[in-house]
């Protein structure tokens, strides 16, 4: 059994999914793919790793991609 960590960012107009070999890469990952989509102060994205949900904007990402990966180790 593979021990990936299954991330994924959803937006209005756009979806992308991936695998990581740990929890911490798969938040970067997921976090790296939104980056750039996120252009105004309305835009939303959710991004999910193994099941665990948050809703970002640009201004809220970096915060919440660096209490995830802290709270994964």
């Amino acid at each position: 059994m593979s021990n990936n960590f299954a991330w994924s960012v959803t937006g209005n107009t756009f979806a992308k999914a991936g695998t990581k070999p740990t929890a911490e890469a798969a938040w970067t990952a997921a976090g790296k793919y939104a980056d750039p989509r996120l252009k105004g102060v309305g835009d939303m994205v959710s991004i999910s790793v193994n099941g665990l949900t948050t809703s970002v904007t640009k201004a809220t990402l970096h915060r919440e991609i660096r209490e995830r990966i802290a709270a994964s180790k």
